[in-house]
């Protein structure tokens, strides 16, 4: 895990120079916006406007989840982060931050607004879908967890954000497996399905087997 580069992150999470979020949105969508930011998320129409609109829709979409989260979520990356640490063993990623940021970067500007509109006109809905992912990756149901992510996100963001980076890890893993016993630690996501490093793994020659909690 390494040091956020901020700079890097402000360069590819704002708009083109000059144009805000309500250039790429038509009018009744970006009020919709604006009034939801502020009754909410709590960001006034004029912060919103100064601070967030050069935005690009997938850092507001984040804001927007980041709050809903709040502060009684548990972060499991953290915790594994910190047994690690207590246990002095080394970490390591499996890409670095420039990397996921182009990612990010990759996905069509369109597929982003789409997302953040479906979002925020249905938040209720997603905020209890969101909920029922962590219930399943607590119940340990891969199969349903896969499925729906599967059926929830659009194609081309499950693409870009699951399937490709699956692909490009699976020899980042060989690597490492076959040097040393390893811990790794991914998002839920990224585990099942046909593209699901579960499935690569295997297609690799690998065994995979569940570990019980009981």
């Amino acid at each position: 895990m390494e040091n956020i580069d901020v700079s890097a992150l402000t360069k590819l999470s704002l708009l083109d120079s000059g144009k805000t979020i309500k250039n790429y949105m038509s009018d009744s969508d970006y009020a919709v916006l604006e009034t939801f930011m502020q009754d909410s998320i709590g960001i006034k129409k004029y912060t919103f406007e100064m601070l967030y609109s050069r935005l690009k829709p997938f850092y507001i979409e984040q804001l927007i989840y980041f709050k809903y989260l709040g502060q009684e979520k548990e972060s499991y990356e953290q915790n594994f982060k910190k047994l690690a640490e207590t246990d002095s063993k080394a970490i390591s990623g499996l890409e670095t931050f420039e990397e996921q940021l182009l990612f990010l970067e990759s996905i069509p500007l369109e597929t982003q607004l789409k997302s953040l509109t479906e979002t925020i006109k249905s938040y209720s809905s997603e905020a209890k879908k969101l909920d029922e992912l962590i219930e399943l990756y607590k119940k340990q149901d891969l199969n349903e967890l896969s499925k729906l992510i599967e059926d929830d996100e659009d194609s081309v963001l499950n693409e870009k954000l699951l399937y490709k980076r699956n692909t490009n890890w699976i020899p980042k893993l060989q690597t490492k497996i076959e040097l040393k016993s390893c811990f790794i630690a991914v998002g839920a996501g990224h585990l099942g399905g046909e593209n699901g490093l579960i499935n690569l793994l295997k297609k690799q020659g690998y065994t995979v087997e569940p570990i019980s909690t009981n």
